[in-house]
């Protein structure tokens, strides 16, 4: 275990340092958010703040205040929020509190992205039982291209992990895989997709068990609100935001 965590860190260490010479080497395709932004009191930070993240970092000390920002889940922007309040009396002496935000969500990303790869180690060890494959699946996940996105204020480092936990905890035979599931989707839209999950378990039981229980229904219906609970709540406060009267009713029409 020790082996591979040093290789995930020397890894995780590379594409860190890749990352900043590529961004003074390479010049970003579009800083057009950066530039606009920039006058809020949001930092690109060397590269790291760039494009998507752009956003996460305004929405940390900012609202929804253009209809753009609507694509960009708020449970990720509110965990960056705290830490960063946490962590401002120290990082404070470097710069604004918008630099900090960057310092806090690199920092935070990356060491949640090493985290990820212990449990991706654990999870691997539930399903295919052998250490061996179970290290080199880490190495896998650390050593893939897209992993930039887990370098950079991204919400990929906390998506993976409460995806990763739901998962362990579903692979324990607990129940409450679905809180994690619900998180997820707090963080991105693509946590709706974790419904699968629920849907096939509880299906495969039924059909396995040649039986239809109310309790197993209700557990199933309850657990797949909480999943898709995230999304329809953010949807509603957006429409509160942008939407005419007129649209927001057709819009309470189409959910109902």
């Amino acid at each position: 275990m020790k082996a591979v965590t040093r290789q995930i860190l020397i890894i995780r260490l590379g594409f860190f340092l890749l990352h900043v010479v590529t961004n003074y080497v390479i010049p970003p395709y579009d800083t057009s958010a950066a530039e606009t932004l920039s006058s809020e009191g949001v930092s690109s930070g060397f590269g790291f703040g760039n494009w998507d993240a752009i956003y996460y970092n305004y929405l940390v000390s900012h609202d929804y205040n253009y209809e753009r920002f609507g694509a960009f889940f708020p449970v990720y922007p509110a965990i960056l929020r705290f830490l960063t309040e946490v962590l401002y009396p120290i990082l404070g002496y470097v710069g604004n509190f918008g630099t900090c935000v960057v310092i806090t969500s690199t920092l935070i990303n990356n060491i949640m992205f090493v985290v990820n790869a212990h449990l991706v180690i654990t999870l691997s060890k539930l399903v295919m039982i052998s250490e061996e494959r179970s290290n080199h699946a880490a190495l896998l996940y650390v050593i893939n291209p897209a992993s930039v996105f887990f370098t950079v204020g991204y919400t990929e480092s906390f998506f993976a992990f409460f995806v990763l936990v739901g998962l362990i905890i579903r692979e324990k035979d607990s129940m409450w895989y679905f809180v994690f599931f619900s998180l997820a989707t707090g963080v991105r839209s693509n946590g709706l997709t974790l419904a699968g999950f629920i849907l096939y378990d509880h299906l495969t039981f039924m059909m396995k068990s040649g039986q239809v229980l109310l309790v197993n229904v209700i557990c199933m219906a309850i657990q797949l609100i909480f999943t898709v609970l995230p999304f329809m709540m953010f949807q509603n406060r957006i429409a509160s935001l942008y939407c005419s009267e007129d649209i927001k009713r057709m819009y309470s029409v189409s959910i109902l």
